[in-house]
């Protein structure tokens, strides 16, 4: 692999969501070619790259078309085999490796990995059958939450255990292979945190954001965090380690929680750039896409800067009349569709907002006040 990747090279890009596609745009912006690898001949990536390839994710002779076509590849989707990684980069550069991508995929993995390093997480153990189960809670205790070991879409899923007669509902979730058991944490907040870093060994943190949730999905992102400066400094330090200990080339997204008493967990590792922090778009000086890009071609990293405190809000079909109609009435938020909504079957998001928030609360209360989520 070459010091930095120049402009004008060719970057193949396996993966076709919406976070794939303002991987593109980004990349384009930084003058390269792009050549995309998907498994939908109907994403709208497809017709928005500069050429495309369609396969499955585990194609590797279609894979190896891709290495031949391109300068780099990058990749962007959870559905890749590791193992393909480490054949195709005999072919080519693939800066992210297939360490990340490992770990990320596999729960146990992560969770071994970040002991190792001292991390902090929750309670948890591995599970095979509903025996184990049983075994595990004896420490772990109820509530607590079973999840499969992949995290990938196409497998990830997970059922809480409230009480012991709750423990057979998991037989159907061990059908699809090893589970984790987790302690569930009363958590104050949940956290997000995204880190960059290139080949030199530089490396940015960005802003700690806050996650709110509503039935499992995402609904707003707070940055900068409601959180105590030490929390905010303890973040940076655990995103710094293991991002420079797991040898990350471009962007690594964090999940945490974070209890009353200021006591942090790491609950999940994200390769790449995390929805959360879409902000950056429009509120940073230097978007997660680019500085993502910037590692992995091995350019000059800075510290983001936050240009305002900020609330994103993403937004799913059923609330896309309500969202348009504050185009009108908000000249100061920036609004992001994502391309042809009507096609996007995989992902709830059809787009989302950037709210500037110079009093967080009051923005916020406005924000229950318009009701975007609401029927």
């Amino acid at each position: 692999m070459t010091e930095w990747i120049v402009p004008g090279k060719t970057m193949g890009l396996i993966g076709g969501s919406a976070a794939a596609y303002q991987l593109m745009e980004t990349a384009r912006s930084m003058g390269f070619l792009v050549g995309v690898y998907v498994n939908d001949r109907q994403a709208p990536i497809v017709k928005a790259a500069d050429w495309a390839i369609i396969g499955e994710y585990d194609d590797l002779e279609s894979l190896t078309e891709l290495a031949f076509r391109s300068d780099f590849l990058v990749y962007e989707t959870e559905e890749l085999d590791p193992v393909l990684i480490e054949t195709l980069q005999k072919t080519i550069a693939i800066p992210q490796g297939q360490e990340v991508l490992s770990i990320v995929q596999d729960r146990v993995l992560q969770k071994a990995y970040l002991e190792a390093n001292s991390v902090n997480i929750a309670p948890y153990a591995t599970i095979i059958s509903v025996h184990d189960i049983q075994q595990a809670v004896k420490s772990i205790g109820y509530p607590c939450v079973l999840k499969t070991n992949r995290t990938d879409k196409q497998f990830n899923e997970h059922l809480v255990l409230y009480e012991e007669a709750d423990n057979e509902k998991a037989a159907v979730l061990l059908e699809k292979g090893i589970c984790v058991l987790e302690a569930m944490i009363p958590y104050e907040r949940e956290l997000q945190v995204t880190v960059v870093r290139n080949r030199k060994g530089e490396q940015i943190v960005y802003p700690v954001s806050e996650m709110i949730y509503r039935e499992e999905d995402l609904y707003q992102v707070i940055t900068p965090a409601r959180i105590h400066e030490d929390v905010k400094e303890e973040v940076d330090r655990i995103a710094r380690l293991v991002s420079q200990n797991l040898d990350v080339i471009g962007a690594l997204s964090m999940e945490l929680y974070v209890t009353a008493t200021g006591t942090l967990y790491v609950h999940t590792l994200i390769f790449g750039p995390h929805l959360a922090g879409s902000y950056t778009i429009d509120h940073a000086d230097l978007s997660h896409h680019e500085a993502h890009l910037r590692g992995v071609a091995n350019w000059p990293l800075h510290e983001p800067t936050l240009y305002t405190p900020a609330i994103m809000m993403p937004f799913h079909k059923e609330h896309l009349d309500k969202t348009v109609r504050q185009i009108t009435i908000h000249p100061d938020w920036h609004f992001h569709f994502y391309p042809n909504i009507e096609q996007k079957i995989r992902e709830k998001e059809t787009g989302f907002v950037n709210v500037p928030a110079e009093r967080i609360n009051r923005t916020l209360e406005q924000l229950g006040d318009i009701g975007l989520w609401e029927d």
